[in-house]
């Protein structure tokens, strides 16, 4: 094997050499006129993971030459058995099906969803067969007998991994986004992976890697989780409840989450009532009500716990509105980047214009989090926490701090908060690999649509558009993270047959992939209202299922860009340990630590 490095600040590649063919250690020096840079990598084998690697890459900078953005590390090939690979989003929400030789990513075409995913950061190639993958993928062996390739970032508290897979030439880059980082003197370690070794001829499970994945993770981290491991949550997946977004939207009121929250209590499995976006006067004033609140949403409090559920409320804590009172009198709290620009982080019609990064280093920033949070557990009562749009903190590098390392410390600092208080935290819209063991629960997909596809934004393309059928793929393709890094959120059902486009068969098909694939299970329905066939659907949201005590039996799901309509059908059985999912023309078995497609 021929390792290379290449940096953004420089044309030439630097070759590493291996003292001998014995040898676990490759190194280079490259001249810099009066100065140098020198580069070491070391690959070892894990016993415990046939067929997996770890290659931890170091680095050593005379002053001045340490590279201010991407380090790219080339020279790995990919297993030829592998023919399709996992094309992980940045965030939580970005679409993340399995691609092979024939396919590749879409550039962003809506200018309003711009700032929610990696197209200012990276490029699209459009050629076919090469893409990338955000902090981990595996590929598609297409047999039983040959286990999981994986490839998996450990490292990701300074600098966030980018694999760029070539399937045409079976290699893969590895791209390290050091951009803002502030080089120690000496020798330091750059990046460590999880590689798959190509000699091998068989692989553990998905399982078993993200296990050691994890493991590995917590070993390293630059930036303590302070846990002993993060399935250790007062809930027990899996969990069902409510949340008020995907049927009233902003439009709630006191009345209408009485009359919801009412509907829900002849459910005694039910555990979580949480009030979505709407509740507060503009996104960043959070403590003050919207006119549909005149008292508050903390009179809500008591109802819900009477009904035996955990009251849950959501903020955006990262961002502010425009024309929000804390945008306009906080100037110093807003996040600039390195030229001294506002960090736009999204435009909504329904927030009413522009939302910005806030500056979640700033002690000020911290302060106002902490009391925002203490109000709503202390003196409302709340108890479980939505927080969204939290890529807002590694939006950018500033302030002498990667955007992973940004995204790390605002992660953890709100999870901190949240277990001080004693509350659960569900993050949404974080850049994923921020999440991983900084949360009960994370959602792995983007929002649902209220039908397959949103008909207003079914003429652009995007990855972290709201879409079933997205939605779907993601909570299979993610599987294998939940229970490990977090408890997957696939995002909610829909049973009901009022204020949806969802066929029948649609919505079995997304009740039955997120009642065996997920954790939490949320749903907005006015359940009063529902008829026959949402109750028929009800049984299989409450119904006990197989693999409900966890993913570990599902090592790897294999699924590409499908159309936008469900074409076969589906059916999820259980003949001898194997759940089969049929999904737009193709079939899945989940067997225990394999799947084939």
């Amino acid at each position: 094997m021929q390792w290379l490095i290449k940096t953004d600040d420089r044309t030439e590649k630097m070759n590493l050499t291996q003292p001998s063919t014995s040898s676990t250690k490759w190194q280079g020096q490259e001249d810099l006129g009066q100065k140098s840079r020198a580069w070491e990598l070391e690959q070892v084998s894990i016993p415990e993971l046939p067929g997996i690697g770890m290659v931890t890459l170091k680095a050593n900078f005379d002053a001045g030459t340490a590279p201010n953005s991407w380090v790219h590390l080339q020279g790995l090939e990919l297993p030829a058995e592998a023919t399709g690979w996992l094309a992980n989003g940045i965030n939580c929400w970005t679409d993340s099906p399995i691609l092979g030789k024939a396919d590749h990513l879409k550039r962003e075409t809506n200018p309003l969803q711009m700032t929610f995913g990696d197209q200012e950061i990276l490029p699209y190639p459009e050629t076919s067969g090469i893409f990338h993958s955000w902090s981990f993928s595996y590929g598609d062996t297409g047999s039983s007998d040959l286990g999981v390739p994986f490839l998996a970032a450990i490292d990701e508290d300074q600098s966030f991994t980018v694999f760029k897979i070539d399937l045409n030439t079976q290699q893969v880059t590895i791209s390290i986004d050091t951009a803002g980082l502030k080089w120690d003197e000496g020798l330091q370690t750059v990046g460590i992976w999880l590689i798959p070794l190509p000699q091998s001829k068989k692989w553990p499970s998905l399982a078993t890697a993200t296990n050691y994945w994890m493991q590995a993770i917590r070993k390293h981290e630059r930036f303590p989780r302070q846990i002993d491991n993060v399935s250790k949550s007062r809930f027990k997946p899996q969990v069902l409840g409510y949340t008020s977004w995907y049927n009233r939207f902003t439009e709630i009121s006191q009345e209408t989450l009485e009359n919801d929250l009412d509907a829900i209590s002849n459910h005694a499995d039910w555990k979580v009532f949480q009030v979505d976006d709407g509740y507060q006067i503009r996104v960043g004033d959070w403590l003050t009500p919207a006119t549909s609140f005149p008292n508050g949403v903390k009179n809500l409090v008591p109802k819900i716990k009477a009904n035996g559920l955990t009251p849950g409320i959501w903020i955006a804590p990262f961002v502010a509105l425009e024309h929000s009172d804390f945008f306009k009198t906080n100037p110093h709290l807003l996040l600039k980047d390195e030229q001294g620009n506002l960090v736009l982080c999204g435009d909504f019609e329904h927030w009413g214009g522009k939302f910005y990064a806030l500056d979640t280093e700033h002690p000020e920033f911290k302060a106002h989090l902490k009391e925002t949070l203490r109000v709503y557990f202390k003196e409302w009562g709340f108890e479980f926490l939505k927080a969204d749009f939290l890529y807002a903190a590694a939006r950018v590098p500033a302030g002498g701090l990667t955007r992973a390392q940004r995204g790390v410390r605002a992660h953890q600092m709100l999870w901190d908060i949240c277990r001080e208080f004693g509350a659960t935290l569900l993050s949404c819209g974080a850049v994923l690999s921020n999440a991983y063991g900084r949360c009960e629960f994370s959602r792995i997909g983007p929002d649902i649509s209220l039908s397959w596809e949103d008909p207003a934004l079914t003429h652009h393309h995007s990855r972290e558009k709201p879409s079933t059928r997205a939605a779907i793929v993601n909570t299979i393709t993610r599987a294998a993270l939940d229970g490990v890094m977090f408890f997957n959120d696939p995002d909610v059902v829909i049973l009901r047959e009022e204020n949806t486009g969802l066929t029948q068969a649609e919505k079995e098909m997304l009740v039955r992939v997120n009642r065996a694939f997920g954790s939490l299970l949320f749903c907005s329905d006015d359940l009063s209202l529902w008829k026959e066939p949402s109750k028929q659907l009800r049984q299989h949201l409450e119904e006990d299922h197989p693999v409900q005590q966890g993913i570990e039996k599902v090592s790897a799901a294999i699924m590409a860009n499908g159309s936008s309509s469900l074409k076969d059908g589906f059916q999820i059985t259980d003949p001898k340990g194997t759940i089969t999912v049929q999904f737009e023309g193709r079939q899945f078995n989940f067997v225990e630590h394999q799947t084939n497609r």
